[in-house]
């Protein structure tokens, strides 16, 4: 079965970062992809990319604030009981 596809979809030449940007600002992406040339440490990149902000110490600080007003109901409701 054969198949007549257009010769421009299978375009594999790279593009330039000034026309990449154009593309990405025409699609209207809400951020612009991060670019990395060849100098640069790719395994890096793409860890910074995928972890993003930690929100470890964040949930940490709540739970121990939680803890704190926990314990404070506790105590309180104790000494009602007393």
């Amino acid at each position: 079965m054969p198949v007549n596809t257009d010769s421009s979809e299978s375009n594999t030449g790279y593009l330039a970062d000034e026309e990449l940007k154009a593309y990405f600002a025409a699609v209207k992406l809400k951020e612009m992809p991060k670019v990395v040339s060849a100098g640069d440490d790719f395994s890096q990149n793409v860890l910074e990319a995928r972890t993003g902000s930690e929100l470890w110490k964040l949930f940490l600080i709540f739970a121990l604030i939680l803890i704190a007003v926990e314990m404070y109901f506790a105590r309180a409701r104790k000494k009602d009981l007393a």
